[in-house]
């Protein structure tokens, strides 16, 4: 179990990597948002399955059909949804988002 204190720390360094990642995806979508639009429309055209997934998660999510629960790795609240395969769109792996990154990083 955390404390509070290395709670606090954990976000914060967490968080700095975060909101700098965000600026630049906000800058480049200023500079051109027709170009982002685009490459959205490529990745869903290319990847129906995990479109319905990622829109079956929200849905659920607005829905209140499914909770989203904490990180199962390291307990971090602020979690992202994984499918470890499309084709079962209920089966979601809450994790956060350094988790969420490593796993896909560490996939061939």
């Amino acid at each position: 179990m955390r404390t509070s204190t290395s709670n606090t720390c954990f976000r914060q360094t967490e968080r700095q990597p975060r909101e700098k990642e965000a600026a630049a995806s906000r800058k480049r979508y200023r500079r051109n948002p027709a170009l982002y639009r685009e490459y959205c429309r490529k990745y869903c055209y290319s990847n129906p399955r995990a479109r319905y997934c990622h829109l079956f998660v929200y849905l659920a999510l607005k829905s209140g059909k499914v909770v989203r629960e904490p990180c199962e790795i390291c307990g971090n609240p602020k979690t992202d949804a994984h499918h470890d395969d499309y084709s079962k769109p209920m089966e979601i792996r809450w994790l956060c988002r350094s988790h969420h990154r490593k796993l896909h990083r560490s996939k061939p």
